[in-house]
């Protein structure tokens, strides 16, 4: 993903890509969906003001994705069990 100059040009990604750098989450943090957010691919392309900063461009992609895929994010606190061996 680049930003020189306020443009973001995101080929080829999918809609979990999308949502992992839009919230900044991990892959896993993910849960539920459709099944083509992480099979269909898309091009993004769009042009944001030059100064806008990392915090200014995702809150744009996660219009976007509300926008034009129709999803809708619920950010919830899960407990996290974490198995060493």
């Amino acid at each position: 993903m680049g930003i020189p100059g306020g443009r973001v040009r995101l080929i080829g990604i999918t809609v979990r890509q999308l949502l992992v750098r839009a919230y900044r989450v991990q892959p896993f943090e993910i849960i539920g969906g459709p099944n083509w957010i992480s099979t269909d691919r898309f091009d993004v392309i769009a042009k944001a003001s030059e100064a806008a900063t990392l915090v200014e461009i995702n809150s744009i992609l996660r219009a976007l994705i509300a926008e034009r895929f129709g999803l809708v994010a619920r950010v919830k606190q899960r407990e996290s069990r974490r198995f060493f061996s």
